[in-house]
């Protein structure tokens, strides 16, 4: 027996009947092939936003030239920082171009 006949499934049970067999059998057609298998897809995250929060996130987008899921990536990533520093007991302060701090970021709760 060779290798790619070791990963065919031998039995199809599903709700889905013949929908779930085509399926699959798509999926043995592309071993068969040699084509590398499909990654799993990434779980996607669903968020209630209203519309004025929905058009910042628009024209962000927009202005940084990145996707929606890039912003929530790069939201993500800075307020893990945030959350680090402030728990090594440090402040987050914008500074101006010659290093003058103009304001300190607070962020309740951290």
């Amino acid at each position: 027996m060779a290798d790619w006949e070791e990963k065919i499934p031998r039995r199809f049970t599903s709700t889905m009947g013949d929908v779930m067999h085509l399926k699959e059998s798509k999926e043995v057609e592309n071993i068969r092939m040699g084509a590398a298998p499909k990654p799993a897809k990434k779980p996607r995250i669903n968020l209630n936003l209203s519309a004025s929060s929905r058009e910042e996130v628009g024209q962000l987008a927009k202005l940084t030239g990145r996707s929606i899921t890039e912003l929530v990536i790069l939201a993500l990533s800075l307020l893990k920082l945030v959350i680090e520093e402030r728990r090594k007991g440090n402040k987050l302060i914008i500074t101006n171009a010659d290093g003058t701090p103009q304001m300190q970021l607070v962020i309740p709760g951290l």
